[in-house]
C-alpha cells in the first residue's frame, strides 16, 4: 500500500502529461478563435464598405479595401481590450 504522499506524486505524475495537452489544446482553439474573429471581421468590413462606397460613391473597389482594413483592425483592437 502506498502512503498518501506517493500516491499524491504518482497521480501528478500521471496526471501531468494529460494536463500538458489540455493546456496547448486550449491555446490552439483560442488561436484559432482569435484568428476566425479577424476574418470575420474583415469579411464584414469588406462587404459593408463596398455597398457603402457602391452606394455613395459608385465604385465598391477601394472602398471595399478600406472597410477590410477597418474590420481587421476593428476586430484586433476589440480583441485586445474585450467588451464583454
Amino acid at each position: 500500500m502506498l502512503s498518501r504522499e506517493e500516491a499524491e506524486e504518482k497521480s501528478e505524475a500521471l496526471l501531468e502529461p494529460k494536463r500538458r495537452r489540455l493546456r496547448k489544446k486550449r491555446q490552439r482553439r483560442r488561436q484559432r478563435r482569435a484568428l476566425h474573429q479577424i476574418l470575420v471581421g474583415g469579411v464584414a468590413g469588406f462587404f459593408s464598405c463596398g455597398a457603402l462606397g457602391d452606394y455613395l460613391v459608385g465604385d465598391a473597389h477601394p472602398w471595399n479595401l478600406v472597410g477590410l482594413g477597418i474590420g481587421i483592425l476593428l476586430a484586433a483592437v476589440l480583441q485586445r481590450f474585450p467588451i464583454a
